[in-house]
């Protein structure tokens, strides 16, 4: 089944503003943002209750009864810290939707660690957050140094945690970082403190201590987003390069499934600048994890995570599939994970510093150095009796196989990453790899660039690695267009 495609376009001269603009625009058409979402709490009237207990603090404790129903999706959480064991303050943690000033709700003693259950009276921002075409929320404002969008996905809306969220920030003119949770604060009001009663940092993800998130309630570097800083936490890929300056024309192209519509790739390109090799002006490449699994239920982590795909230098001919698995750099070290990612149970683990954050799948052509190098990534079946299948060696003239022998299929069902077993989600097979030698040397192989199979079977490249000398050789990611 064929693609469909739309190409989002900044004139040159753009500003950074206009970059979280474009993006916005291409995960609308992608069909990736929520509907708008109202009855946010951000602050409590009154609480009681708590008794005495012990003296820790509970991070993201869920109602045991409410006076309104809401979906499951989008619960309002609460901090409680004790002191001594008796309750100290009280915050919103996780905002919810769906609620009024004055509703209230009950908080367990098995969830709060008191002898006494705990009621809470909320107060409610009733403005609407994010649309079908907008950003959950985005702070974009002319000059912000470093503006953002948060991406509310919704992957599973009937499970607990079915709503993903990502945070797309500039760091400079050409390069994007991107972060990820199970749940954002969007509220930026008055509540920009840790008094009791509020909702801690503005515009922040939210969550339990580790499990979501860096921390809730201490004034770190970074806890915060902000448009005139960089964000710290949370990171998923730290940084996307998206072109090398703003003096041509950016394309972002979105790349949409057939099979799966939840499946888009999206791609970065300046196709004015001058160039012998594809790196040259196609830059960023990815795709946002975006489905559902058997391997785990939504009803107890989220679909973390996302998958960069890097096309390498002329003399490797080779794609990298680069998979974060989980939001990481929490509790001062870089390798540290949010276990609530559905793809963290691949992480293995050492108390709070998991050795793995991503892992990269390469992808080498099998038409140039097919004698792999590095045997411990994945190779495909191929032969090609004219290179490399004679008796002895390259050049033997002599004995070979029967040319019925040779092979070079087009790579369908991609795993997500062929280093999961076992593997939740395979890319839809309108999108695969494909080995290719031309007899030119020194040939452009660039984005839009189409490979004919037949008449009704035409892919067109989204990403390629190859080798120039002597031929054209090497491997390309494409997607079907007829």
């Amino acid at each position: 089944m064929a693609i469909t495609t739309n190409t989002f376009t900044l004139s040159s001269g753009f500003a950074r503003t206009d970059c979280i603009e474009q993006l916005e625009d291409a995960l609308a058409w992608a069909g990736f943002h929520g509907a708008a979402l109202s009855g946010i709490v951000t602050g409590i009237s009154a609480y009681s209750g708590g008794g005495t207990g012990t003296s820790s603090d509970y991070y993201d404790v869920r109602p045991s009864t409410s006076s309104r129903a809401v979906g499951t999706a989008n619960t309002v959480s609460f901090r409680v810290d004790r002191s001594g064991g008796s309750v100290d303050r009280i915050y919103v943690n996780r905002p919810g939707a769906g609620y009024q000033d004055g509703d209230t709700f009950t908080l367990s003693t098995a969830d709060t660690g008191g002898d006494v259950a705990i009621g809470i009276t909320v107060l409610v921002d009733e403005t609407s957050y994010g649309s079908a075409s907008s950003f959950y929320v985005k702070r974009n404002t002319a000059g912000a140094t470093n503006p953002f969008g948060v991406l509310r996905l919704p992957v599973e809306a009937s499970k607990v945690y079915g709503d993903s969220y990502f945070a797309f920030q500039m760091q400079d003119d050409n390069t994007l970082a991107i972060y990820g949770g199970s749940s954002f604060m969007p509220y930026e009001g008055t509540n920009n403190s840790f008094d009791d009663k509020m909702s801690g940092a503005k515009t922040r993800f939210a969550g339990d201590e580790y499990l979501d998130i860096e921390a809730f309630a201490t004034p770190v570097t970074g806890a915060t987003m902000d448009p005139n800083s960089q964000f710290g936490q949370n990171k998923l890929n730290t940084i996307i390069d998206i072109c090398t300056d703003n003096s041509r024309e950016l394309e972002l192209t979105a790349f949409k499934s057939g099979e799966d519509t939840n499946f888009v790739v999206f791609a970065y390109r300046v196709p004015t600048q001058n160039t012998s090799y594809f790196t040259g002006r196609n830059f960023g490449c990815f795709f946002l994890h975006n489905f559902t699994t058997s391997l785990y239920d939504h009803d107890y982590v989220y679909c973390g995570g996302m998958t960069s795909i890097e096309a390498q230098s002329n003399s490797s001919a080779s794609i990298e599939f680069v998979t974060s698995i989980a939001p990481f750099d929490f509790s001062g070290s870089s390798n540290a994970i949010a276990k609530r990612s559905g793809l963290a149970g691949f992480a293995g683990h050492n108390n709070s510093s998991d050795a793995n954050t991503s892992y990269t799948d390469s992808y080498e052509a099998m038409t140039y150095d097919s004698e792999k190098s590095g045997t411990q990534d994945s190779v495909f079946y191929y032969r090609n009796n004219t290179l490399g299948f004679s008796a002895n060696t390259q050049n033997d003239s002599g004995t070979k196989l029967d040319d019925n022998a040779n092979y070079n299929a087009i790579i369908k069902g991609i795993p997500v990453c062929t280093k999961f077993i076992p593997v939740p989600y395979y890319l839809p097979d309108d999108f695969v790899l494909i080995n290719f030698d031309y007899a030119t040397p020194n040939t452009l192989v660039d984005q839009w660039d189409t490979i004919t199979i037949s008449g009704s079977e035409v892919y067109t490249v989204i990403s390629a690695s190859y080798n120039q000398t002597t031929r054209t050789r090497g491997i390309a990611f494409c997607a079907r267009t007829t």
